[in-house]
């Protein structure tokens, strides 16, 4: 995850990699929380996911990482309830950076740009994962931190019931 740091200038609408690194706030540990009222949608293939409008449904944030300059890499492992579901890992310019700067071209290019405290998802490390209400997950980025996580079923909002 990448906590932006400043705003972005409005009339910029082009971004390599070194100059979006100076509008990181933090980099951080984090999950992204994805989630369909389609039980099988990642069955279906990249395409009927990619279509879903609100799979994304949000991001837990972690500690940050504090000399996220120095790493060439970052590697993680992810469990559910215990059990190995995968491992990664990416180059943090073309990974994480490299989402970074293509967040900010698209999101300017629209004219959106990117503003101080937005929260950006930089990819999957270790990839995708099922998991099911009762179920938790454990995400350990090496030498950085670990992430924890249980699923609940959702339920109405007290106020909206």
């Amino acid at each position: 995850m990448i906590c932006v740091g400043r705003d972005a200038p409005r009339d910029k609408l082009d971004w390599t990699i070194d100059e979006a690194a100076e509008l990181v706030g933090e980099l951080c540990i984090g999950v992204e929380i994805a989630s369909s009222p389609l039980a099988t949608l990642n069955d279906l293939g990249a395409g009927a996911v990619i279509s879903d409008f609100g799979n994304n449904w949000g991001v837990v944030v972690g500690v940050a990482v504090s000399d996220w300059r120095g790493l060439y890499e970052i590697t993680a492992r992810s469990y559910i309830d215990d059990e190995f579901v995968g491992r990664g890992v990416t180059a943090l310019r073309q990974g994480p950076l490299g989402a970074l700067a293509f967040t900010l071209a698209k999101c300017a290019r629209r004219g959106r740009p990117l503003q101080a405290g937005a929260v950006i998802t930089t990819g999957m490390i270790t990839g995708v994962h099922d998991i099911r209400p009762g179920q938790r997950s454990s995400h350990v980025f090496e030498g950085l931190g670990e992430v924890g996580c249980r699923v609940v079923r959702a339920m109405p909002h007290p106020k909206r019931a």
